[in-house]
């Protein structure tokens, strides 16, 4: 699973990738594996939407899929080769809506959890993409913590309530292979988390496009950092 951001692969619907033993590494500081993992997690953002379309900040707007949403939804279902037992979706309909399309290809149980919906950044949704005066997308401010925007929800809060969701569903999960659909910032806060990175880090990422997604294994906790997740020796940074 392949996708290959600004410094990192993180992961894209590919055709290579088996579930046989590889060599881990933690995703954080790059120690072996305490054991043999059994978990694997795939978070995916959702389909395109309208206002993905048109370049605009979306945030907790309940827009839907579009049609270009639900083609790229159905073809990433079509060419999936990963073993899926579950599928854990974000409550919001653009998500729902790709959960559904992967629902009826695999024929497994969908569950929803409001910790995979995107956050609210206030005043700047429904704003163009873009700040004003430069070619720089808005979203890459969201990430910083000198930046609120006027309601949105605070970005501490925001990553709190992720970790809370990574570390019950390490557990919740344990030895399963679950899709979980989510959000382009919420997924970006995901992989901020399990690997560690700090902000000067992740704001050099490019945000993942729609029906990409990011791979990891999970286990036991690391016996030098504590994290539980877990990546291909190849692919740990």
């Amino acid at each position: 699973m392949e996708l290959t951001g600004k410094n990192i692969a993180i992961g894209k619907i590919s055709d290579n990738l088996r579930f046989e033993q590889r060599e881990l590494r933690c995703a954080q500081c790059g120690e072996p594996s305490p054991e043999s993992m059994t978990s694997y997690f795939i978070f995916m953002r959702h389909g395109q939407t309208l206002l993905n379309e048109q370049g605009i900040i979306v945030g907790s707007i309940d827009d839907p899929m579009s049609e270009a949403g639900f083609a790229q939804a159905r073809e990433a279902a079509e060419r999936w080769k990963e073993k899926v037992e579950l599928i854990v979706s974000s409550e919001m309909i653009r998500a729902k809506q790709t959960a559904d399309i992967f629902k009826e290809k695999f024929d497994v149980p969908i569950e929803y959890d409001h910790r995979l919906r995107e956050r609210c950044v206030g005043a700047d949704e429904g704003k163009q993409d873009e700040v004003p005066g430069t070619s720089s997308p808005l979203h890459d401010l969201f990430l910083r913590e000198d930046y609120q925007p006027k309601c949105a929800t605070p970005l501490k809060e925001f990553e709190e309530e992720t970790k809370e969701f990574l570390r019950d569903a390490a557990e919740k999960y344990k030895g399963k292979h679950v899709l979980f659909i989510t959000h382009g910032f919420r997924l970006l806060t995901i992989i901020k988390l399990i690997r560690g990175w700090d902000v000067g880090r992740i704001t050099k990422y490019k945000l993942p496009a729609n029906c990409e997604a990011a791979g990891f294994y999970a286990g036991e906790a690391c016996v030098t950092c504590g994290n539980r997740f877990y990546e291909e020796k190849n692919k740990a940074k």
